[in-house]
């Protein structure tokens, strides 16, 4: 595959990803695409993912937007140096489709769909198979890179994390 074909693939995903987002935050929505929207919303380490700030603040230009693998998600503690309160900084680390790992910080990431999308009536399920594969792509993924998952802590009343 050439830079050409990938920065092709790349800008394919991003958009539809986009679109496909947007098409689901929509008013008076079916009960499929609430759970659809919320699958995106909150995604799980393994599944793809798309850096959302870029495209929600700036449009649908894909440049400079992150796609990758959810390696883990989290938040980690800093002080601030003006007046020494303990804050929250919530972070990302991807595995990239070059194999590079990124850690990302101060941004967003929905999920980009690697395969058909099903609605039981409840929220997404997936066979108990694949969130296993999916968790052990992740720690395997996680070792490969040296990120320390014992390290990956919920932040006292943050958002919940997903997976790890």
């Amino acid at each position: 595959m050439t830079n050409g074909d990938y920065n092709t693939i790349y800008r394919i995903a991003v958009i539809n990803a986009h679109q496909v987002y947007h098409a689901c935050c929509i008013g008076d929505r079916p009960p499929h695409i609430v759970a659809l929207h919320e699958s995106l919303r909150n995604p799980s380490v393994g599944d793809w993912v798309l850096e959302w700030t870029r495209l929600r603040k700036g449009g649908m230009e894909p440049e400079g937007a992150a796609l990758g693998r959810l390696i883990a998600h989290g938040w980690e503690s800093v002080t601030a140096t003006d007046t020494g309160n303990l804050l929250w900084d919530e972070y990302w680390y991807l595995e990239t489709p070059s194999g590079a790992c990124v850690r990302w910080s101060n941004a967003d990431f929905i999920r980009v769909l690697d395969e058909p999308f099903r609605y039981s009536g409840e929220p997404e399920t997936h066979c108990a198979d694949k969130i296993a594969a999916k968790r052990q792509w992740a720690e395997d993924a996680a070792a490969r890179h040296s990120v320390d998952l014992a390290a990956i802590k919920k932040a006292p009343g943050a958002p919940a994390t997903n997976g790890t």
